[in-house]
């Protein structure tokens, strides 16, 4: 049938010998009619190879055969001899082609090419169906002798046809430089795929005879195959790194070796070059090798090579020729190999890396992919030699290997660490310009305790990082703090900081970061009594971030943890005292306005007691990060500022500055109870957050001007001290601003009530009943029994109903902040400084059993401390 289409092509009725050639090729597989083309396979061939060398076919017409060529395997291998002499008849052919001497013309590229396509072809069908049948040795002689032919006449085509000229612009990131036809020629992107595909299955085929030396001509500097790294097209870059990869994954170790010295020494000349241009900014080129190179152009190449270095220490699942020992020697020895290189001449941190931040990534990143394949070769290693994968072990020999384990895990781990650790922490430090800063998972949780100043390091230089500006890295700190703690790696002395320090994150405006770090403090609680097994008697350095050192000696593993307990249930409470002692003692005049100039010396002359050196920059940088934060500090700013101004603010003076907050605290309870009225209950106001912020602020910022005030007329060790002005404003005003903030402690506690803010709550409503109480407490002391009965029934009249308002309040305050024990304590003492005005006289002393008016708090007790059936039934006696 292939004949009859065959003669139609010389009939000149091309288009039916097409369509009877695909209906030939669609009936099925050439193996199903194997006795009717066997014979004729030759002729069918012959005529076909002269159909597809026609100059003026279409391309889908000769791929149609190139295809049906691939369907010919079988009759390919056994026609060996045939197939073999054909392709050394292209080659021949090729050769000829090129070596006749005269100029190229596109008529005779066209014959080359077509000549390529059909030698790829046949070779690929012949090397597929030896593979098939594990017969590839048969044609390892024949390809030894064609490989020089092809590289001479693939070598020729750019001196004959402009190639070498067309690949100086492949190779250039430019795009107008790739667009512009160079030479007699155009060469297409698919057709340099092709060649570079041919090339890696001629590679692939030589298998262990592989020369070494052929790795220098394969991938020298001024080369094709190098050149095309900086090609534009995926596919041809993709074929370039296939060809490294399989030098640099090689069965043999000298090929391997010689492939990456070769790198090595492009990577230390290419690094030169990124030096001299990064010395000179307004260089943008310069001269590699006879070459135009970029800066980004030289960065491409430096982290093209480090990709594909990483190839020789890939970890291999199966199919090796060598054993499981032999290749994680191998490949442990690689990867020391190369690490060593890396952190010695390509250090991220030393110019001219960190002029490109992209390659300072890429570089880490390979850093962590080296020492992961690093450790976990070292730890088979080590496995094999101690004996621990035998099946054979005896229960005696499988606990001394136990033991084995338990001291050389931990000494691995430590030292794996002490060789990156200063790495680690550069690359964790708030100042490096990194976007991604990520730290290796453990692989062997260990418990040892010799190195724990190493871990120290690393914990402070990745809780520094949690305040980093990129939210993906204070995403990625969580990750790391949970992998650490996995690892039971942090001794128990960091606890306490590193629960502050979660907790502050707590503020994070990014809703994903916050609760990665509310998912770490539940793993954080986990790690109590009995989980790690650090000893608490190793001496404290000094630094500024731990505890004293007696403190610590004295500390149990419990005592630590309810320490840290308690860091979980201040929360409601402001911001933790560092955050405090950071607005204060920072010295910025930028951040400092000041209106007197006695007050810029007070500045400089106070506060140094806590010796903290801030940054300039240290609020910004945090505040942008968390929310809180940057309200505390607002908040405290403005109530220094009210100080240095004595008051004199927008509103008016001193006087109507203190009305105009009075005002405003006695708005937001009325504001409140007139909205829950207006919705009938149907909208919780109290859940919605942002509507009260502003108030919820109001109420700090009153309490950070009272301590202010204080300050300024009586002193204080933490506050700064205030300019001499405002001192002596304050002094002189002593009376009326004491008498003002004890008329506000009412409104004050109403607005804690209403805005739900429950440690407000509880402030205020101490010093309204510790006044209260003075008051009760001064009628008794009239000598006179009648008048002491008059006082306290005129008493009870005016302030009865008030002190049973702001016990209830206080009391469902303690109870909503779980407080059973500060709820007893009130119960006790109301009952003893408030009983005589609530008593008609005839009431015997008051016991446990019999607390007054005051045993309804019982039930609020027991509430508090969980027991809520009991709290029911107590509740539902004084309720019938």
């Amino acid at each position: 049938m292939v004949i009859a289409v065959c003669e139609d092509i010389s009939n000149g009725t091309s288009e039916i010998a097409l369509e009877s050639l695909h209906e030939f090729l669609n009936v099925g597989e050439v193996g199903a009619v194997e006795r009717c083309f066997q014979p004729h396979f030759m002729d069918i061939v012959d005529l076909l190879l002269g159909w597809a060398l026609v100059p003026d076919i279409v391309e889908s017409d000769k791929r149609v055969i190139m295809d049906s060529f691939l369907q010919f395997q079988k009759h390919w291998v056994n026609n060996m001899q045939f197939s073999l002499g054909l392709l050394t008849k292209f080659l021949g052919d090729m050769d000829v082609l090129l070596q006749d001497g005269s100029p190229g013309t596109p008529q005779q590229f066209k014959r080359l090419l077509a000549l390529l396509s059909c030698f790829c072809t046949v070779l690929q069908s012949v090397a597929s169906g030896l593979l098939e049948i594990n017969f590839l040795e048969q044609i390892r002689e024949p390809l030894s002798q064609m490989v020089p032919v092809l590289l001479g006449c693939l070598s020729m085509v750019g001196k004959k046809f402009g190639w070498s000229k067309w690949i100086e612009d492949s190779w250039s990131l430019e795009p107008e430089h790739a667009n512009q036809v160079v030479g007699t020629q155009r060469i297409s992107s698919f057709q340099v795929y092709g060649v570079l595909k041919t090339n890696l299955q001629l590679l692939s085929l030589q298998k262990l005879g592989l020369m070494p030396s052929s790795v220098n001509k394969t991938l020298q500097f001024d080369g094709p195959i190098s050149r095309l790294r900086l090609h534009p097209n995926h596919l041809v870059t993709g074929s370039v790194a296939a060809t490294y990869i399989f030098l640099l994954q090689h069965g043999k170790n000298d090929v391997v070796e010689k492939t990456m010295g070769s790198l090595f020494e492009e990577l230390q000349l290419l690094k030169c070059k990124l030096e001299k241009i990064s010395g000179k900014e307004d260089v943008l080129e310069m001269a590699v090798a006879s070459n135009s190179y970029s800066k980004a152009e030289l960065v491409v190449l430096i982290k093209f090579n480090w990709e594909v270095l990483l190839s020789c220490v890939a970890l291999r699942e199966g199919g090796s020729s060598i054993g499981r020992a032999e290749w994680d020697a191998l490949c442990l020895s690689r990867a020391q190999r190369l690490a060593a290189f890396l952190t010695d001449k390509f250090d991220p941190f030393n110019l001219p890396i960190p002029s490109s931040v992209d390659l300072q990534v890429t570089l880490l990143r390979t850093l962590e992919r080296l020492a992961a394949v690093e450790f976990i070769s070292e730890c088979s290693t080590r496995k094999q030699n101690s004996g621990m994968s035998s099946p054979e072990t005896s229960s005696a020999k499988y606990m001394e290997v136990e033991n084995v384990r338990d001291l050389l895990y931990p000494a691995m781990v430590f030292g794996h660490l002490r060789r990156y650790t200063k790495l680690l922490t550069k690359a964790l430090d708030v100042s490096s310009p990194l976007a991604v800063k990520k730290y290796k998972e453990p692989i062997v949780p260990c418990q040892a305790v010799a190195c724990w100043k190493i871990i120290q390091d690393l914990l402070f230089s990745t809780a520094t990082a949690a305040s980093d500006r990129e939210p993906e890295v204070r995403s990625l700190v969580a990750t790391v703090l949970e992998m650490l703690l996995k690892a039971k790696i942090i001794h128990p002395m960091h606890f306490p900081i590193l629960a502050e320090m979660i907790l502050e994150k707590l503020g994070d405006p990014e809703k994903d970061i916050k609760n990665a770090y509310l998912k770490l403090l539940s793993h954080l609680t986990h790690a109590g009594p009995g989980f790690l097994h650090w000893p608490l008697d190793l001496p404290c350095t000094g630094s500024k971030f731990l505890p004293s050192s007696n403190c610590l000696s004295s500390c149990t593993p419990s005592s630590l943890f309810l320490f840290e307990l308690y860091f979980t249930k201040v929360w409601p409470l402001p911001l933790s005292s560092w955050i405090q002692r950071l607005i204060y003692t920072c010295r910025s005049k930028k951040h400092h306005p000041l209106t007197q100039p006695e007050e810029a010396e007070s500045f400089d002359a106070n506060g140094l007691w806590l010796d903290i050196r801030v940054e300039e920059d240290i609020l910004e940088r945090i505040c942008s990060v968390n929310r809180l934060a940057g309200a505390w500090w607002a908040i405290h700013e403005a109530a220094r500022f009210c100080i240095t101004t004595r008051l004199r603010t927008n509103l008016g003076g001193p006087t109507q500055t203190f009305a105009a907050l009075e005002r405003m605290l006695l708005d937001i309870s009325h504001v409140l109870r007139l909205e829950t009225e207006q919705n009938d209950g149907s909208l919780n106001i109290i859940g919605s957050y942002a509507h009260l912020l502003p108030m919820r602020l109001l109420l700090e910022f009153v309490e950070a001007l009272k301590k202010n005030v204080y300050n300024a007329y009586e002193g204080s060790t933490i506050l700064p001290h205030a300019s001499r002005t405002s001192s002596l404003f304050f002094r002189a005003n002593k009376k009326v601003c004491e008498e003002w903030f004890s008329r506000i402690s009412e409104p004050m506690m109403d607005a804690g009530v209403a805005l739900q803010c429950h440690d407000a709550t509880i402030h205020y409503c101490n010093v309204r009943l510790q006044d209260l109480s003075i008051l009760v407490a001064s009628a008794l002391t009239d000598k006179s029994r009648v008048q002491v009965s008059e006082n306290l029934r005129n008493m009870r009249g005016r302030y009865a109903g008030d002190i049973l308002r702001i016990i209830r309040n206080l009391a469902l305050a303690l109870c909503k902040n779980h407080e059973p024990e500060a709820l007893v304590g009130l119960q006790k003492w109301a009952t003893m400084a408030f009983s005589p005005l609530f008593s008609d006289g005839n009431e015997g002393p008051m016991d446990n059993k019999n607390w007054g008016h005051f045993s309804w708090i019982t039930g609020l007790v027991y509430q508090a401390g969980g027991q809520h059936e009991k709290a029911a039934a107590q509740l539902i006696h004084f309720t019938d």
